[in-house]
């Protein structure tokens, strides 16, 4: 039946119905939480992301999408299931990471997906920038938090948002300061180099053509 339908949905903007006569039908409050921009999960959000733990992904990219907000217990059970996301296939894993890319928040979805436990598991690489200063007078911001302005700063074209994710991966891995004088600063020698091979492994493994591949990595070891 329909109601047996639309409870098996994930989420409650996602699982709206419309009659022959153009009457919308709405068993799970989703035009309320649609004009309240909430992203909510349709009954138990655990056990919505444990039928399919991609659901967690598509949360933060509809909340992107609609320029909203999570449901507070939706958000939690993101958190406590995170680790399951590593079931899911790298292919699909992509396609949702892009849809989070070229949407008009792609800055703000990519920070979700740290807040909320995602970040770890779908790209260590960038995860690995969180917090890390970069002891610089050009740079007032973490790496993480510099690589997010570059994201929202760019045109919603895919290879130019995932250079943008990805132009300073390698900042972690060739980081040094100076030996001397008291104001020690920050230095990342060859991080362009070191990016470009870490681009080519994070899109190899997420399944891009090569084309993409190729491109992006380009774009990355250019950045300079």
């Amino acid at each position: 039946s329909l109601v047996e339908d639309v409870t098996r949905r994930d989420f409650t903007v996602n699982a709206l119905a419309m009659s022959r006569d153009g009457e919308v039908i709405d068993h799970v409050g989703g035009l309320s939480d649609l004009r309240r921009r909430l992203v909510r999960c349709v009954g138990a959000p655990h056990r919505r992301f444990c039928e399919d733990a991609l659901r967690m992904m598509r949360a933060i990219r509809f909340e992107c999408q609609v320029e909203g907000t999570l449901d507070e217990a939706t958000r939690k059970a993101i958190r406590d299931c995170s680790a399951l996301i590593v079931n899911v296939s790298q292919e699909r894993i992509r396609d949702e990471l892009c849809k989070i890319l070229l949407s008009n928040r792609p800055g703000k979805g990519t920070f979700s997906l740290e807040t909320e436990g995602l970040l770890a598991y779908i790209l260590p690489e960038l995860h690995a920038c969180v917090g890390f200063n970069q002891r610089s007078e050009h740079h007032d911001k973490s790496v993480f938090d510099h690589i997010l302005d570059t994201v929202d700063g760019t045109p919603a074209r895919l290879n130019i948002r995932l250079a943008a994710l990805l132009h300073d991966i390698g900042k972690p891995g060739t980081f040094s300061v100076d030996a001397k004088g008291e104001e020690r600063k920050g230095h990342f020698y060859g991080h362009h180099v070191e990016g470009e091979k870490l681009t080519r492994e994070v899109l190899s493994r997420l399944r891009f053509d090569t084309h993409t591949v190729a491109t992006v990595a380009v774009l990355v070891r250019e950045h300079m």
